[in-house]
């Protein structure tokens, strides 16, 4: 299947530059001029990478990127502006975007970060969950794991079997069935 991306930008050049590249290395692009269109798209039709300006009449791209996380969770949102600053690099990245880029760029930097992030697919970081609902999730979800965590006391190590606790040591403390040794 083929990665499909929504490019969102009110400079038609930027959209038709970018869609002509990426469509010449087999990715299904889809354009909109703004983010009210590109918004009516996502709600049609999921994708695998918005990229959007930030800085467009109606719906910005940071608005769009809080939109669309409502409506396609997994998406995955680069963010290009031509007024970049320190700040509003944070800001989007806080709303979720993985990657940020001024423009100018290089096509090659976009191409880049959708080659990178498609093929990282489960093994992405997982962003604001705490410990405690990691666990939780890994537990819900019924998988097998091995997850080593880092704390004052040394490293430790939690090992699950079907979403059950088999294992888990820290430093030379082991616990297993539900017993301390």
């Amino acid at each position: 299947m083929p990665i499909r991306v929504l490019l969102v930008d009110d400079e038609e050049d930027i959209l038709w530059g970018l869609s002509e590249e990426l469509s010449r290395n087999k990715i299904e692009v889809d354009t909109a001029t703004n983010g009210l269109e590109a918004l009516e798209k996502i709600k049609k039709k999921q994708y695998d990478f918005l990229v959007t300006d930030i800085r467009m009449p109606g719906l910005s791209g940071s608005e769009l990127l809080i939109e669309t996380k409502k409506i396609q969770p997994d998406i995955k949102v680069i963010v290009m502006t031509a007024y970049g600053s320190d700040e509003v690099k944070q800001d989007v990245l806080t709303k979720g975007a993985i990657s940020y880029l001024e423009k100018p760029f290089d096509f090659d930097q976009i191409l880049n970060v959708i080659m990178e992030k498609q093929v990282a697919g489960e093994e992405e970081t997982l962003r604001n969950l705490t410990l405690q609902q990691f666990l939780q999730l890994v537990s819900m979800e019924g998988k097998s794991c091995e997850i080593v965590v880092n704390t004052s006391e040394g490293e430790g190590k939690i090992f699950f079997e079907e979403g059950e606790v088999i294992n888990a040591s820290i430093g030379c403390v082991l616990y297993t069935s539900g017993r301390c040794r």
